[in-house]
């Protein structure tokens, strides 16, 4: 049989960087806008895409977000995100996810472990860096919120990506997405796969079945219950 594929998504699943992340795009936002303090967008991240929060902000303020803005955007934000990872002790990996992590990775011809995230690449290694998570994933096998500002296009990504290093597809009934929101949800069934949602963020357990998850976990905790799902 074949390995399965579990596809990660990171913040309130993997981590929590204690605001970092959004003080980063706020900070972004107001150094390349020049945006005063109650000029600052509405940032809703909760399974949204970095990219998708930059296309938005322009749509809205009638701004053309050209290629050349986006780099600036970004490298913009990833300055100010390692800035506030480091002077930030509020930050944790969330309960559970290191014996995971570990316990997926001790086996690489049963699972392969990969990313399904909002965050841009190098957003998303910063984060894995800092929370000593960067060991447990090549950032090959994935996709990010700087390959599409739609989160529902993200998974076909992410396969073809694995297909490719991998050298052969995964059966979409091998691949489980693990995240904390409805988009995960979404996103995962927008490309058949199943969804395993854990209520570490803003959504309770009862709200995502209500949206729909396969399968619900109050957290992580549970590895054993995890690999029943593979």
């Amino acid at each position: 049989m074949s390995p399965a594929l579990v596809l990660f998504d990171i913040d309130q699943t993997l981590l929590n960087t204690g605001g970092a992340g959004i003080k980063g795009l706020h900070n972004a936002f107001a150094e390349v806008f020049d945006l005063n303090q109650d000029e600052h967008p509405e940032l809703d991240l909760a399974g949204a895409t970095d990219l998708g929060l930059l296309r938005d902000f322009g749509f809205q303020r009638n701004i053309a977000v050209t290629d050349e803005l986006t780099a600036r955007f970004f490298d913009t934000y990833v300055g100010h995100l390692e800035h506030h990872l480091a002077a930030s002790d509020d930050g944790r990996v969330l309960p559970g996810v290191v014996n995971l992590l570990e316990t997926l990775s001790a086996r690489p011809d049963e699972f392969i472990v990969g990313l399904l995230t909002g965050n841009i690449r190098r957003g998303a290694e910063a984060k894995l860096n800092h929370f000593g998570l960067s060991s447990f994933f090549n950032t090959n096998l994935g996709s990010y919120g700087d390959d599409h500002f739609d989160r529902n296009l993200l998974g076909p990504i992410a396969k073809q990506r694995v297909t490719g290093i991998t050298g052969h597809a995964i059966a979409d009934q091998r691949i489980l997405v693990i995240g904390d929101t409805p988009k995960d949800i979404r996103c995962a069934h927008a490309c058949n796969v199943r969804c395993l949602a854990v209520a570490s963020g803003n959504f309770t357990a009862e709200q995502l079945a209500e949206h729909g998850a396969d399968h619900v976990f109050e957290d992580l905790t549970n590895t054993a219950a995890v690999l029943e799902l593979l």
